[in-house]
């Protein structure tokens, strides 16, 4: 058995109460149950031991949150505890059946306010707008929902027209249907209309009025109201849209038809340019894959069999044809079109497709000349190298030898003129020259291809090369190196040190850079170099739009070994430069 709902359990009751219901011992308990079931009804003797004083008793029927039901026996000030909210005061001596009958009309009382309370939630917080008008067409009331909707505050509409508000064109319409309606109790009418919001907008309108009768015998009407501007929007585009539908259906140069999921052709649009490859009379009403080769009927067949099975878009196919002798590329899209029924498109592709053919072909040209051109610009680098370090030796050894030799012959000179001053200051300054251009010899012949890459390896030859280039511009270079990059290729060797070379004379002219790391990496087969800098960094997407000479230098130079360069920095946060070629598995 289930617990009958709060309205018919019996009274709480506090004090001496003539009345069954459920005593409750404190003024405490009894206020907890009360709050606890605001729906029930309470009873309580205002002079109940414990109980609450006068002011007390008030200011909690007065209290925030929902009123509650209480009947109080013996109050003192009786219009004080109804204004405060009490559903009945009894005198102090009153009768068992005084009371029930007072607990009777405060349930009933109750039970009206709940149901008026809902009712009147369900209005405020439509979002449809109703409103209530006379018999004169003038607002009596209006629901929060006419200023969300239409920009009008309630209470500036009461009192006023509601045909003011409509669109002129409207008026003698609607206040016919009104007029109608009003005087006929119980009758309803729907009518739609445009009315103009406060900020002079036109909305678009359909509303349901009722004709009732009110408690005095004057005729009112109750109005509910739908914005329904977007619909009727809507509806206007979509007949728009089924006109340009059909304008451009018979302007379109594709074959369009309507064909049931069988092959049934229900409807055939064919421009005059393929009526010889497709007379419509002949297949409307005919089963496709019946008319047209096996081969172009198992595509069709194959493509509804996708969609059955739920693939994504529209399935595209293509086939060629001879047409007067030509071959011709059709393509054909299958599209669904309700549960059963498909649109085909077909259209002629040759141009595309004979275009596609050729741009391949220059794609395939282009790739091989751009391999070609690779190829050419990895020898012509060989080349280069082949001849620096010819010319370094040569420089080195021929030059450095002859110099030597004429050193050496000076010193003799010097030695046969002993005590003439001039003649020895004269071949000191020539000694001096000659030391001076030995070393510039030298240093010529590392500019060209430094041994040390050659006797030491690639770590130490960057060590050596950052010690040249600190002297030179006083940039901190520190060269970091981790795993054995000793067994790099000489050619890979080569070409990590020349980068390396390019970045720091980059960072050198254009980064004012105080500090550079270069980090030498050997790591899964691959060998990773990275120069970073401090200095003022720089903007990639420009770099790359200028198409620097070195940069293109650097990459292709990794490309042609199969390698791999990347740019990274932004302004103001310095920049790196960062290369990675694939290393020979060890023997």
């Amino acid at each position: 058995m289930t617990d009958p709902p709060p309205d018919h359990l019996p009274p709480l009751l506090l004090g001496d109460v003539p009345c069954d219901g459920e005593v409750v011992s404190t003024w405490d308990a009894f206020r907890e149950a009360v709050a606890a079931s605001p729906r029930r009804i309470g009873v309580m003797r205002a002079s109940a031991p414990g109980g609450p004083s006068a002011h007390d008793l008030t200011a909690w029927l007065r209290g925030p949150g929902r009123t509650p039901r209480v009947v109080v026996i013996g109050g003192e000030d009786e219009l004080a505890l109804l204004a405060s909210g009490a559903s009945e005061v009894l005198e102090a001596d009153a009768s068992r059946a005084e009371t029930e009958r007072a607990v009777a009309r405060a349930r009933a009382r109750g039970l009206w306010r709940a149901d008026a309370e809902r009712f009147r939630v369900i209005v405020e917080h439509s979002r449809d707008v109703v409103t209530v008008v006379d018999e004169k067409g003038r607002y009596v009331y209006s629901n929060p929902a006419t200023e969300e909707h239409l920009g009008y505050a309630p209470e500036a509409l009461r009192g006023t027209s509601a045909f003011d508000m409509l669109h002129k064109e409207d008026v003698p319409h609607v206040m016919g249907v009104f007029l109608e309606a009003i005087g006929t109790p119980g009758t309803s009418r729907s009518v739609s209309y445009r009315v103009r919001m406060a900020s002079g907008e036109v909305l678009n309108m359909e509303a349901e009025g009722r004709a009732l009768v009110g408690a005095d015998g004057e005729p009112y009407a109750i109005i509910t109201s739908r914005d329904v501007t977007e619909r009727v929007r809507a509806e206007a585009a979509l007949r728009d849209s089924e006109a340009r539908y059909r304008s451009l259906l018979g302007a379109l140069p594709d074959v369009i038809s309507r064909i049931r999921r069988d092959g049934l052709v229900l409807a055939f649009h064919v421009p005059p340019v393929f009526t010889t490859e497709f007379p419509a009379d002949a297949l409307l009403g005919k089963v496709l894959p019946q008319e047209i080769p096996a081969p172009l009927a198992k595509k069709f067949k194959d493509a509804i069999a996708q969609i059955e099975a739920g693939a994504p878009g529209p399935v595209t196919y293509r086939y060629e044809v001879e047409v007067q002798g030509e071959a011709r590329h059709r393509e054909v899209r299958i599209v669904p079109h309700g549960p059963d029924e498909v649109l085909s498109i077909l259209r002629d592709v040759t141009p595309e497709v004979n275009a596609e053919r050729g741009i391949r072909q220059s794609k395939a040209e282009l790739e091989a000349s751009q391999a070609d051109l690779r190829a050419l610009a990895a020898r012509l680098q060989d080349v280069r190298e082949e001849e620096r370090t010819h010319l370094s030796r040569e420089v080195h050894d021929s030059l450095g030898q002859q110099l030597t030799a004429i050193r050496y012959a000076v010193g003799w000179f010097g030695r046969q003129l002993p005590g003439h001053a001039e003649a020895e200051r004269r071949l000191a300054d020539a000694r001096g020259l000659i030391d001076e251009t030995i070393q510039q010899v030298r240093r010529i012949s590392a500019d060209l291809r430094p041994g040390v890459l050659d006797d030491f390896g690639l770590v130490t030859a960057l060590e050596w090369f950052a010690e040249r280039t600190s002297e030179r511009t006083g940039l901190d270079i520190l060269v970091k190196a981790s795993g054995d990059a000793s067994g790099a290729p000489d050619d890979v060797a080569t070409a990590a040190f020349r980068i390396v070379q390019e970045a720091l004379t980059n960072v050198a002219r254009h980064a004012e850079a105080t500090s550079v790391v270069i980090n030498v990496e050997v790591e899964d087969s691959r060998l990773h170099v990275r120069v970073t800098d401090d200095g003022v960094g720089l903007d990639a997407d420009a770099l790359q739009a200028r198409r620097s000479l070195g940069v293109l230098g650097m990459r292709e130079r990794a490309r042609a070994l199969g390698g791999t360069l990347r740019l990274a920095g932004s302004p103001g946060r310095g920049a790196t430069v960062l290369v990675s070629f694939p290393l020979p598995p060890p023997p």
